[in-house]
C-alpha cells in the first residue's frame, strides 16, 4: 500500500510539474514594444525611362529615390519561445524623387517627393545562444507599399505646368536577419537588417509636346537598418 501511495504521489508530482511547465511556457508568450530608428536606403541604381511617343527608352534619362531615416515602433508577439510575429508602426518616410539627364539641366535633379506607407508583417524564428544573453533572429515577411502626397518640384512645373507623378501601390516580399541582447528581465537591445524586394510602376504624366507620358519600373528594393530597445509588456 505504501508503495502504491508513493507511486501515486510521484505521478501526481510529475503531472503537476509537467502542467506547471506548460503553463509557464504559455505565460511566456510575451509581447514586446520596441522604439527604434529605421534607416531606409533604396537600392542605389537608376532606372531608365520609357516614353509612350514611340515606346522607346529616353537615352540618359533616369529616375531614382533618396534614403531616409525615421523613428518607428516594432510590435512583437511571441507565439512560442522560438516563433514570433512582428510588425512596425512608423511615420511615413518622405522620399525625394531624383531625376538624372533632364535636357538642359546638368547632374541630378530633385523632381518631387512622395510619402511611402509600407504595411509589413513578419514571421520570425528566435534562436537563443546557450549560456549567453544573445538571441539570433531571422524572418520573412510580406509588404504592401502605398504612395501618398506625391508632389512635383516647382522647377519641373515651370517646364510643363501639366506635369504630375503617379505611383502604383504594390506588394513585395522581404527577409531579415538580426539579434537581440538581453539587458534585464524587461529590456532587450535589438538590431535588425531587412531587405525588401519592392518594384514600383512609376509614371510621369507630361504634355505630349514635350516628352509624352513617361514610365519607369522603379526598383526600390530598399535595405532597412533598425536599432532599438525592446520592452516586454
Amino acid at each position: 500500500m505504501k508503495l502504491k501511495t508513493l507511486l501515486k504521489s510521484c505521478s501526481l508530482i510529475s503531472l503537476s510539474i509537467f502542467m506547471s511547465n506548460n503553463l509557464s511556457a504559455a505565460a511566456a508568450k510575451d509581447i514586446f514594444i520596441t522604439p527604434m530608428l529605421i534607416h531606409i536606403a533604396p537600392a542605389d541604381k537608376k532606372e531608365p525611362v520609357i516614353t509612350d511617343l514611340n515606346n522607346s527608352v529616353i537615352p540618359g534619362l533616369d529616375i531614382s529615390a533618396s534614403s531616409e531615416t525615421i523613428p518607428g515602433i516594432g510590435l512583437t508577439y511571441m507565439l512560442s519561445e522560438k516563433l514570433a510575429i512582428e510588425t512596425y508602426l512608423a511615420f511615413p518616410p518622405t522620399h525625394d524623387i531624383l531625376i538624372t539627364g533632364m535636357p538642359g539641366i546638368p547632374g541630378e535633379l530633385k523632381g518631387g517627393t512622395t510619402d511611402m506607407i509600407p504595411l509589413a508583417i513578419f514571421g520570425q524564428y528566435h534562436h537563443a545562444i546557450p549560456e549567453t544573453n544573445l538571441t539570433l533572429v531571422g524572418g520573412i515577411g510580406l509588404i504592401y507599399a502605398m504612395f501618398e502626397n506625391i508632389d512635383v518640384e516647382e522647377s519641373l512645373i515651370q517646364l510643363d505646368p501639366s506635369i504630375k507623378f503617379l505611383a502604383d501601390d504594390t506588394f513585395g516580399f522581404s527577409f531579415q536577419l538580426g539579434g537581440e541582447y538581453k539587458l534585464g528581465d524587461k529590456y532587450h537591445l535589438r538590431a535588425t537588417y531587412t531587405k525588401m524586394l519592392l518594384d514600383i510602376d512609376f509614371t510621369v504624366a507630361t504634355s505630349p509636346q514635350l516628352f509624352g507620358n513617361l514610365t519607369s519600373t522603379l526598383g526600390l528594393s530598399p535595405d532597412l537598418f533598425m536599432l532599438g530597445v525592446a520592452y516586454k509588456l
